[in-house]
């Protein structure tokens, strides 16, 4: 299945899948055993619940954080994820973020950066 999902346009893919085997399925995807849930309805409720609220355990991120399981505000979840968030969203109030007068400044910057990159646009 994942030949076909790369192959061709992957949402349209599992589209048919849907059509095929209902709004819910199963299929495999290099590793990972995924459940698609192709019904906004459903998806909704799903989302609600306590049980689909953390994130997926993935090895490569646990061998690359020397055994410690999902670090970061990214992969992390519950408390810990809570506790990161507030402080993320706090560290960039303080910064300005939310507000106009950063939302100048960055604009500022991205095209700065923009057009650095276009002039190494042809460079190693």
């Amino acid at each position: 299945m994942l030949v076909e999902l790369v192959r061709e346009n992957g949402i349209l893919k599992c589209q048919e899948y849907a059509k095929q085997f209902g709004k819910v399925f199963s299929m495999h995807v290099g590793n990972f055993n995924v459940v698609v849930i192709s019904d906004y309805k459903l998806i909704h409720e799903i989302l609600k619940r306590d049980e689909f609220a953390g994130r997926p355990d993935f090895r490569g991120l646990y061998e690359r954080n020397r055994g410690i399981k999902n670090r970061g505000i990214l992969f992390s979840d519950s408390v810990c994820w809570q506790e990161q968030r507030r402080f993320a969203f706090k560290t960039l109030k303080d910064f300005g973020f939310g507000k106009q007068s950063i939302e100048t400044t960055l604009l500022h910057e991205a095209q700065e950066l923009v057009g650095i990159l276009k002039n190494c646009a042809n460079e190693p």
